[in-house]
């Protein structure tokens, strides 16, 4: 039975430099760090309809397994996108991430339900940790760039 996560982060930083990273593929490696290791991902920002096949290593794997992500929405006007996600064991995994200003910084809003199976009950919660690391580790990459 798939199951939802809902991660809020806040960032110092504007929107607009909050969603251009959140679009760039090249910052999933730094990002993810000791969760997940990639292979092949590709060097352009996110455009909608893009499917991206890749290969992802997950912390507990021995080796690389076959990932693709469907950008099934890319709104840049709303700051938002919605991809569905499969491989390395995952039968489904729907994210929808919207970035919205909040005073003089920005919200970022991760929605993700995740169908891994008999594996949901654990993947969940490894994926909610996933993505609260991913948000410090943002928060510090946005503050050396200067946003």
């Amino acid at each position: 039975m798939p199951r939802t996560i809902r991660i809020e982060s806040t960032y110092a930083a504007p929107a607009d430099a909050v969603w251009a990273f959140a679009k760039d593929f090249t910052q999933l490696a730094p990002m993810s760090a000791g969760s997940v290791t990639f292979r092949g991902l590709p060097t352009d920002p996110v455009v909608q309809g893009q499917v991206v096949d890749f290969e992802v290593k997950p912390f507990y794997g021995r080796a690389f397994k076959p990932y693709r992500v469907t950008m099934a929405e890319v709104n840049d006007a709303a700051r938002r996108f919605v991809s569905h996600e499969e491989g390395a064991g995952i039968k489904s995994w729907r994210h929808t991430l919207s970035v919205l200003p909040e005073g003089a910084g920005s919200r970022q809003i991760d929605e993700i339900e995740i169908d891994a199976g008999l594996l949901t009950p654990i993947v969940a919660p490894l994926a909610r940790r996933m993505y609260r690391k991913r948000a410090l580790v943002r928060a510090r990459l946005l503050s050396g760039r200067g946003a």
